[in-house]
């Protein structure tokens, strides 16, 4: 190619108006094959550089590779042209991708695991766009809504799934948990006892329900709860913490702390068993304590800035510098 006339009557460009240029249209993995080549082959710095041929041998054996590698993008790119040539036929494969079970429990996963969560919501969202029926899509739909804080939507989507499969104890915990979040405390309850009457020995639901019980002031209930968790598994450093939560909300702080410390014996990175720590030696007036379990917390997650700011039983320790620097007043 070369310029036209009249680019080359311009005077910024009549002395380039005799020359020709070639344009080449590659790939990226022709590209870089070029550029080692055209180094190695065509113009090396010295005769030092070139090839010997061994090397030259090995190079020709990488060429082969990359025009193979090159030879399949191109191949899964019309491909995946012809697959996904409308929405309406990307929909339906995505569709058939969760009623098989095949891949898209992983890409689930992997956008929960890597909190992406707005990925997640968007991803399941078609799939339940299509198919508003289908329950792994709805499920994880409702995890990621419920980490983003939308408990509403969370709620309308387990109070589906629940009337999807009312004999599935998740369900109700689901929705439970969304109730919980919503701070409607004695509702949420309702929704773990079904859970446990589905499935008396749900770990989870038994927690979920000792918590709310907490949340209503009622202690010596949601003890209870716990200890049969304890008694289950031993090991369950939730229960353990929230017994000690209770104990500490009891004012019984020597008993709250023996659990705390038997939870840690398991577990040191659960922030919020570091927090709870923190609190109970606020109100025990231990200030050093406090400030070193809270900034462990807060290392571990920054939410609970936020949450310390507002929080009452940090007033005997409030005041001082230490606490004002963690929160960044």
């Amino acid at each position: 190619m070369k310029l036209n006339e009249k680019r080359a009557e311009l005077s910024e460009c009549s002395e380039y108006k005799d020359l020709k240029a070639e344009i080449q249209i590659r790939t990226i993995i022709e590209n870089a094959w070029a550029e080692i080549e055209h180094h190695w082959n065509y113009k090396p710095d010295n005769e030092d550089d070139q090839l010997d041929e061994t090397l030259q041998r090995r190079l020709n054996g990488l060429m082969a590779v990359l025009e193979l590698v090159d030879r399949e993008f191109d191949s899964i790119r019309e491909s995946y042209q012809d697959k996904f040539k409308s929405d309406e036929i990307m929909f339906n494969t995505i569709s058939e991708l969760a009623r098989s079970n095949y891949l898209f429990e992983d890409i689930c996963k992997y956008l929960f695991d890597n909190e992406r969560y707005k990925e997640l919501v968007y991803f399941t969202k078609e799939v339940v766009i299509k198919d508003g029926k289908n329950i792994k899509a709805l499920r994880d739909m409702a995890k990621g809504l419920l980490k983003l804080g939308r408990y509403e939507e969370t709620l309308e989507i387990f109070e589906n799934l629940s009337s999807l499969e009312p004999n599935n104890p998740k369900h109700h915990n689901g929705k439970g948990y969304a109730l919980f979040s919503l701070k409607k405390y004695a509702k949420s309850i309702i929704s773990y006892d079904k859970a446990l009457k589905l499935q008396p020995i749900n770990i989870e639901s038994l927690i979920n329900k000792g918590v709310a019980l907490a949340r209503l002031g009622k202690h010596e209930e949601a003890k209870q709860f716990f200890n049969k968790v304890i008694e289950l598994e031993p090991k369950n450093f939730i229960a353990l913490d929230n017994k000690g939560l209770v104990l500490a909300e009891l004012g019984k702080y020597e008993e709250a702390e023996t659990f705390y410390q038997e939870a840690l014996e398991i577990t040191t990175r659960s922030s919020n068993l570091w927090y709870n720590k923190a609190c109970l030696e606020s109100l025990r007036n231990v200030k050093e304590k406090s400030i070193e379990y809270l900034k462990r917390a807060i290392e571990l997650d920054k939410k609970y800035i936020k949450i310390a700011k507002s929080d009452k039983d940090f007033e005997n320790i409030k005041t001082s510098k230490e606490f004002k620097d963690l929160i960044g007043e």
